[in-house]
């Protein structure tokens, strides 16, 4: 390794420099600091050599409290910038242990960061690569206190840490979350609607047991009070069989119609294609027990009703 020192004072002039050379005597390196920028600036120069580094800072110890780099920040600037104006890298961090290739804490007030990527161009601000041959995790989060794992910081979007992905969408007084803590276990997965956040709107696919046959996995679409509580199922919708319940709760279902006045309040375009019965169906006598009361049934002659006496027929004719 070789040392320069510069004698000159003159701002933009390097005052040292250290170089390092190979053993065909080629320079592999090169570190300048120049004090003509504020606070001084320190250069790591890398001649065009494909197997060289211009930076290479190594630890070897096992002990915890050693660092290969640390560099700390005790005001509001930055503690270390990685800058790239070429095809390169601007950091790269890599580790061939099970160690930690890199590591960002922030012990600060609210509102400090342990980490700011920031994009100032049409390039990526932050891009996480794996291989063909990776079998491990790109990103792992572990985190053991009461703060969310990863929120926007616009407030548009965040995970929870018992791994709810909530949205807030641009213009939208309301959050949809997907997904929320079930420590009951007593549902597979919710989408909930939320204002101020406290639910309105829950679309859950319950954990019903999957016993075979299609059974399990029921789809319940639930309403919830000002505060949250509940207001009971609105529709329930079975895997198995396709059947589809809407439970009124007391209050009533509108076809063609959005203010109904009865259970089933049916409006159509005209008078006659507001009900259709398409399958006809002549009971053999009153005591025929298909049906269940209150079924409907027609055929060329009559309209037959079932009552808890059975059915009873009232007789068509022409007009």
């Amino acid at each position: 390794m070789g040392i320069k020192h510069a004698t000159t004072k003159v701002p933009g002039d390097r005052l040292f420099a250290v170089a390092d050379w190979n053993a065909e005597h080629v320079p592999t390196g090169l570190v300048s600091w120049d004090p003509a920028y504020a606070g001084g600036k320190i250069s790591f120069t890398q001649p065009a050599i494909p197997t060289a580094h211009g930076l290479l800072i190594e630890n070897n110890s096992a002990a915890a409290t050693y660092r290969g780099i640390q560099c700390n920040n005790n005001s509001t600037g930055y503690g270390a910038v990685f800058h790239n104006v070429s095809t390169g890298y601007g950091l790269m961090v890599d580790t061939l242990s099970t160690g930690i290739a890199a590591w960002f804490g922030n012990a600060g007030t609210a509102g400090s960061k342990a980490l700011v990527v920031q994009n100032y161009s049409s390039g990526l601000g932050l891009q996480v690569v794996g291989t063909a041959a990776s079998t491990g995790k790109m990103i792992d989060i572990s985190n053991s206190g009461t703060g969310d794992d990863i929120e926007s910081t616009t407030g548009k979007w965040k995970i929870t840490k018992e791994g709810t992905l909530s949205f807030y969408p641009t213009g939208s007084t309301r959050w949809i979350n997907l997904s929320r803590p079930n420590p009951a276990g007593l549902y597979s997965g919710d989408i909930a609607w939320q204002t101020a956040g406290v639910d309105r709107w829950i679309l859950r696919l319950d954990n019903d047991p999957e016993t075979g046959g299609n059974a399990g996995s029921t789809l319940d679409l639930m309403r919830r009070n000002d505060a949250g509580g509940s207001l009971g199922s609105v529709i329930i919708a079975k895997r198995q069989t396709g059947d589809l319940y809407l439970c009124s709760g007391g209050g009533y279902v509108g076809i063609g119609i959005t203010t109904p006045t009865a259970t089933m309040d049916l409006l159509g375009s005209t008078g006659y294609n507001q009900l259709r019965l398409r399958t006809s169906y002549t009971p053999t006598g009153t005591g025929d027990t298909n049906g269940n009361t209150g079924d409907l049934a027609w055929d060329a002659n009559y309209i037959y009703v079932k009552t808890a006496a059975g059915w009873k027929r009232a007789a068509l004719s022409t007009f």
